[in-house]
């Protein structure tokens, strides 16, 4: 898959993990804002993947991550609050969220643990908050497109 959409010999990039906590007496998690891990400007094709391993069955419950399908075809580096470096670098401007949401709003899906998630690096989306008792555990790999020279 990889291979098909980045050509020969795609680099693993980055390998990390994230969690979402559950509430503590002297904390409420919160939801991320719609953002994209490319605060940069970019190519309008796919350039890099992201791999996600959830390590437990993620619910929006428990802050399975919100995304926004299709946005990865409409993201420019016009779209983001901030410039590269800056503390919303990567955030999507309020207004085109409010108008995106006339299209098609957020989904946050129901992943079995153990699946395996590919999304494109420039799609819209947000960690969203753990109401549950139990810590969500993702696991995060990027590729990016490498020519093999």
């Amino acid at each position: 898959m990889t291979s098909t959409t980045l050509g020969p010999f795609p680099l693993v990039s980055f390998i990390s993990g994230n969690t979402a906590l559950p509430p503590t007496t002297t904390s409420s998690p919160t939801a991320q804002l719609a953002h994209t891990d490319t605060p940069f400007d970019h190519l309008d094709l796919p350039f890099a993947l992201v791999v996600n391993i959830p390590l437990i069955t993620m619910t929006p419950e428990n802050g399975s991550t919100e995304v926004w399908l299709g946005t990865h075809s409409i993201t420019t580096l016009a779209c983001q609050e901030g410039v590269h470096g800056d503390r919303a670098s990567g955030r999507i401007k309020t207004k085109l969220v409010e108008e995106r949401k006339k299209v098609r709003g957020p989904c946050q899906p129901i992943v079995s643990k153990g699946s395996v998630v590919i999304r494109d690096l420039r799609i819209w989306h947000g960690g969203m908050p753990n109401s549950s008792k139990m810590p969500r555990v993702m696991l995060a790999m990027s590729k990016l497109a490498f020519d093999g020279a």
